[in-house]
């Protein structure tokens, strides 16, 4: 699955099963010598935010 760089995304498992994920994630171009990535590419929100299909669970 491709998700845009412009999309919030979050993976968790909600079932009883165990779960094995393989997620890789690359830049969208590479840093120039000295220069630091701007977090909020990464996590555009907070990323422990839950999804709102979470919201209110515990």
């Amino acid at each position: 699955m491709l998700v845009g760089p412009k999309l919030l995304r979050q993976v968790f498992n909600d079932t009883e099963s165990e779960v094995l994920w393989l997620i890789i994630g690359a830049p969208e171009a590479e840093l120039e010598p000295g220069e630091e990535h701007d977090k909020k590419l990464f996590y555009p929100i907070d990323p422990k935010q839950l999804p709102k299909e979470l919201n209110g669970i515990v």
